[in-house]
């Protein structure tokens, strides 16, 4: 109710800590026939601390096209403590209450649900994240499940782990695994000016991001890409082949896999981020039909205490 009477107008962002360095986040509006209600925009969804503002940024376009409005966030709730390095001191975002919604708050919902009939069996009551299937369980994730189910399960559990992608093949995709993270993180440090840390890597795997290796029929990694699902966009966060082994269509492979994937799952988009500078990785992404959509500002570390811009990317995918 308090963030609701601040809104003023803009999209109301809620983001609430889930653990993990990851947040339920929610979106809505207030509804212009009836200003004390607010209309859902975006479903409770589990996505990454450090990917909410892009992904609104990706959404914002389409949704000002719908409405015919230039669109302001306001995000609210107790992640903004959690996570402030990846959620606050932007520009362009409003920040509301950062707490923890109480007892009173609960007893409200609770009334309100009751005066409008919304009841269920005793025996099925179980959190909303269980029971819409905003988060996986505990179970489910010590099982290999990770990232949103409500974007579909994560290509990451459908596919069964050392399984040849291409039987024919002299060369295999197949889910990432922690054993082959140092030869990834090899890699890595190979290609890249500011690369992942191998940390950086096993906590992708640990949250259930879409990751995989493409390898030799000797089980050697010679390339790797990594993903994040959002509610309605793939993200892709990196992708890389070996030194060696560049210009022989294996990054086209990665990719193609990572778009297929993608699908799989239920999306239709993909964004990334290119640094300007990176002529072969723009010349690379343009011949696999991907088009600059906007500029990140100081996205990228650079020498010298300097910083540079991003190119973000996308591809729609029918």
């Amino acid at each position: 109710e308090q963030v609701r009477l601040q809104a003023d107008g803009r999209y109301i962002v809620t983001v609430l800590d889930a653990r993990m360095h990851e947040l339920f986040m929610a979106v809505y509006r207030q509804d212009r026939h009836q200003p004390d209600e607010l209309e859902t925009v975006q479903g409770p969804c589990l996505i990454a601390a450090n990917q909410v503002l892009p992904w609104l940024e990706s959404q914002r376009a389409g949704w000002e096209e719908k409405t015919g409005e230039a669109i302001r966030f306001l995000l609210t709730g107790n992640a903004l403590v959690a996570y402030p390095e990846d959620l606050q001191g932007h520009q362009n975002v409003s920040y509301g209450v950062s707490e923890w919604a109480g007892a009173d708050v609960v007893v409200k919902l609770a009334l309100k649900g009751w005066h409008n009939k919304a009841f269920i069996p005793a025996e099925q009551v179980s959190p909303l994240y269980v029971r819409d299937k905003v988060a996986f369980t505990t179970r489910e994730r010590e099982q290999g499940a990770g990232g949103n189910p409500k974007a579909g399960l994560p290509a990451a559990q459908k596919a069964q782990a050392g399984l040849p992608t291409e039987p024919d093949s002299e060369y295999i995709i197949r889910a990432m695994q922690e054993e082959d993270v140092d030869a990834v993180a090899q890699i890595e440090q190979e290609v890249q000016e500011h690369p992942w840390t191998k940390g950086n890597f096993l906590d992708s795997l640990k949250a259930g991001y879409p990751a995989w290796v493409l390898t030799d029929r000797q089980n050697t990694v010679l390339g790797f890409s990594v993903q994040m699902f959002a509610p309605d966009v793939s993200h892709l966060l990196l992708i890389g082949v070996t030194p060696g082994f560049q210009g022989q269509g294996l990054g086209s492979r990665l990719l193609g896999w990572a778009e297929h994937k993608m699908q799989e799952a239920g999306l239709n988009q993909q964004v990334l981020e290119v640094r300007p500078s990176n002529q072969q990785a723009r010349a690379f992404y343009e011949r696999h039909h991907y088009a600059q959509i906007g500029v990140r500002k100081g996205y990228y570390p650079g020498n010298n205490g300097q910083s540079e811009d991003a190119l973000v990317l996308q591809k729609d995918i029918a």
